[in-house]
């Protein structure tokens, strides 16, 4: 991932799960050192559509007070952006409300991989379904890709297509600016 984004020049918004990046934070400094955007996916992706408020902002404040800090060695910016583990943020009120409450900045995305949902594994055919799936962003649309063979297989072929269509890959803070500005 980081050879990709130096050979493209390009940053990202990265939401890592909370107890992951604290398994190996010398590989999450060099990615903020990178220049990406580190974001709250949560302490332990928990599946929270049937968790209360004060489960679910245990979960993000677990990331933010102590996963965060104690990789980074500093605290989580404020406002901070927050990625609800399997998409339950823009339907669940309980989530938006306790995001709200953290002072966090929700991220949803329009188009995902699904990488996911082929086992993260990389073939000619699951390349095929995938860039169908994410490969037609737009200006202004978020993408949504995790750290698996296939993403990172067609992550290349992306961040040409955007450049052919005249688009540049920009970390979420950059959007949020010119979506402010306009």
């Amino acid at each position: 991932f980081l050879k990709i984004a130096e050979k493209y020049s390009t940053s990202f918004t990265i939401f890592p799960v909370g107890k992951v990046m604290t398994k190996n934070p010398t590989l999450w400094q060099e990615v903020k050192a990178a220049g990406h955007e580190i974001g709250n996916h949560s302490h332990d992706h928990v599946y929270i559509r049937n968790l209360s408020k004060a489960r679910i902002k245990w979960s993000f404040r677990a990331f933010e007070d102590y996963d965060y800090p104690e990789v980074f060695g500093e605290a989580f910016a404020e406002p901070g952006l927050a990625r609800v583990p399997f998409a339950e943020g823009p339907i669940n009120r309980l989530v938006q409300e306790a995001l709200y409450e953290l002072g966090d900045k929700q991220v949803h995305w329009l188009r995902d991989s699904y990488s996911w949902a082929r086992d993260g594994f990389d073939s000619p055919g699951n390349r095929e379904y995938a860039l169908e799936k994410i490969g037609g962003l737009a200006q202004g649309e978020i993408g949504v890709m995790h750290f698996t063979a296939l993403d990172l297989a067609i992550l290349p072929i992306l961040l040409e297509s955007l450049a052919e269509k005249g688009l540049t890959n920009v970390p979420f803070s950059v959007l949020w600016e010119a979506r402010k500005n306009k």
